[in-house]
């Protein structure tokens, strides 16, 4: 009974990922195309489940405002957080129904199970779906950006 009453003062101390989730190389969206979900992603999604989870065993639907999921998630943005979120419902993970003019009452998500694909050809010959991982690397500099070329012998 204690962890439905959590809240983003007292986060969660554990999340689960699934191991199918984690694993996978790809998940199927009901169109049958494949995407390659980033870390993120996967983390948003196995955080939705269980706040999802805890909405439906107290017969309650499962609401958030994009701003407490920044609060759970503070190293990523809220653009971040509509780019996951957008992803996911693409791929069939999480339905959402929109609200409009309930300011306070956030978003109802609906949170659904997905068809892990491990496919190593097109894990190979797949460009990447999600930008987060492109948008959060760092960019290619000199490797020796911090000492002198000369410092080193070899």
């Amino acid at each position: 009974m204690e962890n439905q009453n959590q809240t983003v003062e007292h986060p969660i101390k554990f999340l689960q990922i699934d191991a199918d989730l984690l694993c996978c190389t790809h998940v199927q969206a009901p169109d049958g195309t494949l995407v390659n979900l980033g870390a993120f992603e996967r983390m948003l999604y196995s955080y939705m489940l269980f706040r999802y989870n805890l909405f439906k065993n107290n017969n309650s639907s499962f609401f958030e405002e994009q701003e407490t999921f920044r609060k759970v998630f503070p190293f990523v943005s809220i653009k971040t957080i509509q780019r996951a979120i957008k992803t996911l419902e693409q791929c069939g993970m999480v339905n959402v129904q929109r609200k409009s003019g309930n300011k306070g009452k956030g978003n109802v998500y609906i949170v659904n199970g997905f068809t892990p694909v491990n496919h190593e050809e097109t894990n190979k010959n797949m460009k990447r779906e999600t930008s987060f991982s492109k948008q959060h690397q760092p960019t290619k500099q000199n490797e020796f950006s911090y000492f002198d070329k000369d410092d080193f012998p070899f």
